[in-house]
């Protein structure tokens, strides 16, 4: 495809928000500039410009003109609006990995606090509503070594990645924000799921994970073993 200038790209988009998409569209180079902040003039030259690059057809009509976007101006705003999707929505997670997602990492000894996190009455009974199971109290802790992990994770952290949303609760005078979790096979053979926490002291290049199992003995885990974990995104819609 042709390469075509920003300043024909937005007349093209605006001529298509008159309606010209689909039908014939009286629209008149005053009516365009005035649109476009830019001067009739100026207007005047980027219609015959859109109709030498083929991406309009227009005829006279009054003191006006028919203008009808082509198949050729359609593809050029398909294009555009497939990349600006792709860019806003960022369910691009599958431009980056296949589904099922799969992250792995490796076990390491934490300080307790998820422990005391899933202890909390307000979270456990949402964990069994929503999870379908009653965790044991404790989390397993993976660190991410590679750039591709801790990509990843960011993808799976953003706030469009469909998650399961574990809500937040007061208990006495403290105020325990929202938890989001992801159901995943650990070691494909296990059901849990990964806890997105927002107040935990953990950084960026860990996880937490839960399931109904002591994880360390039921796989016989030590520090420094890696983990395989599947995301089973189609029960997180």
């Amino acid at each position: 495809m042709q390469l075509i200038k920003c300043d024909y790209i937005f007349a093209l988009l605006e001529i298509a928000k008159f309606g010209a998409f689909d039908e014939k569209i009286q629209i008149s180079t005053t009516e365009l500039g005035n649109k476009l902040k830019i001067s009739q003039q100026t207007s005047s030259q980027r219609v015959l410009k859109l109709e030498e690059l083929g991406l309009i057809k227009k005829k006279p009509y009054g003191k006006s003109q028919l203008i009808k976007i082509t198949n050729k101006g359609k593809k050029v705003l398909r294009k555009l609006y497939k990349e600006l999707k792709m860019v806003v929505e960022t369910k691009e997670s599958k431009k980056f990995i296949d589904y099922p997602q799969k992250i792995s990492g490796e076990v390491f000894s934490g300080i307790g606090e998820g422990a005391y996190y899933i202890s909390l009455e307000g979270y456990k009974k949402q964990f069994v509503k929503k999870l379908g199971f009653k965790p044991y109290p404790g989390t397993l802790n993976l660190k991410l070594k590679s750039l591709k992990a801790l990509r990843k994770r960011r993808i799976l952290e953003h706030r469009d990645f469909p998650k399961i949303k574990i809500e937040g609760f007061k208990q006495g005078t403290r105020t325990f924000g929202d938890v989001d979790a992801l159901r995943i096979l650990i070691d494909k053979k296990i059901e849990g799921a990964i806890l997105f926490i927002q107040r935990t002291h953990h950084g960026a290049p860990i996880l937490e994970i839960i399931s109904p199992y002591f994880l360390r003995d039921k796989l016989d885990l030590k520090d420094g073993n890696q983990v395989e974990l599947e995301i089973i995104y189609e029960k997180n819609k």
